[in-house]
């Protein structure tokens, strides 16, 4: 409500978690909106070399969105929300549902109820992205923990419940920190340089020194 303009991300997601005063003299400050948790999380995804061509995405919430957007950014072919109430997951899978991908294709994203069995879903994943909290979930009646490498977005405490199951799997499984990261850069590049796609100077440097702190 506060953004007079809204990024192109933040607009196509209806989320805004950055706010940037905009140049002027007027009493009152008019604000420019962004997105930034869709472009970290598809960094942090890409950083680690995972696929997303059949993506699980846990969870429908608003850091579901930006898994979605992400997944689809780069290069999903089908996308499945998996949420603890089915009607949450449905809406989401509707509002996204053959929305067009970087390749040009348009991309379904299908709904499913957490806590079931998903045959023609989960052996074809090959990646799973959790928007869901760390604790107080029965991930062990979660049946498609550990089908497919997976990005946690949780980060503390860490391992997670999930990143135990899952590495108990055999599949990989990666912190949210990577995220916090990512889009925390380009949080830095709106406030310095007005714009989420300028690189800052010496940023890979930048980035170093946070993943070490």
């Amino acid at each position: 409500r506060l953004a007079r303009v809204l990024d192109p991300v933040a607009a196509q997601s209806g989320v805004v978690n950055t706010l940037f005063r905009l140049p002027g003299t007027g009493a009152v400050a008019s604000w420019a909106g962004f997105n930034t948790d869709v472009g970290g999380l598809a960094s942090a995804i890409e950083s680690e070399g995972l696929d997303a061509t059949h993506t699980i995405v846990f969870g429908a919430g608003a850091t579901a969105v930006s898994a979605v957007l992400a997944a689809r950014s780069l290069g999903a072919e089908q996308i499945t929300v998996l949420a603890r109430r089915l009607e949450a997951a449905e809406k989401l899978a509707k509002r996204f549902d053959g929305g067009i991908g970087s390749e040009g294709d348009p991309v379904p994203v299908r709904a499913g109820e957490l806590f079931a069995n998903h045959e023609t879903t989960a052996p074809r994943a090959t990646l799973i992205i959790s928007t869901l909290p760390g604790h107080g979930i029965e991930w062990q009646r979660v049946p498609s923990v550990g089908v497919a490498p997976t990005f946690d977005v949780a980060y503390d405490p860490w391992p997670s419940p999930l990143a135990g199951l899952t590495r108990e799997a055999g599949q990989p499984v990666f912190s949210g920190v990577g995220m916090l990261i990512e889009q925390a850069l380009l949080q830095i590049r709106i406030f310095v340089n007005g714009d989420p796609a300028l690189p800052l100077q010496n940023e890979d440097r930048l980035r170093e020194v946070m993943r070490q702190c």
